[in-house]
């Protein structure tokens, strides 16, 4: 399931080129980038995030499952 976040950098990413037509300065350029690597940090760590809620709650129904289990 692709998220707003998700369809903002890939526009960003694949209209970068683009982009670059439209600076004028290198500081601009520096800018730029910075913005989209902090977007691609972001990206990533929510990400990294969402795996770890996942490798717990996976781990939390393997104790219920069989610690329950009077056996």
């Amino acid at each position: 399931m692709m998220t707003d976040d998700d369809e903002l950098l890939r526009k960003d990413l694949s209209s970068l080129s683009e982009s670059l037509r439209q600076w004028d300065t290198l500081d601009q350029i520096k800018k730029e980038y910075i913005r989209i690597c902090e977007k691609i940090m972001d990206f990533r760590e929510s990400d990294y995030s969402l795996r770890n809620v996942k490798i717990v709650e996976k781990v939390n129904e393997y104790i219920h499952a069989e610690y329950s289990n009077p056996e």
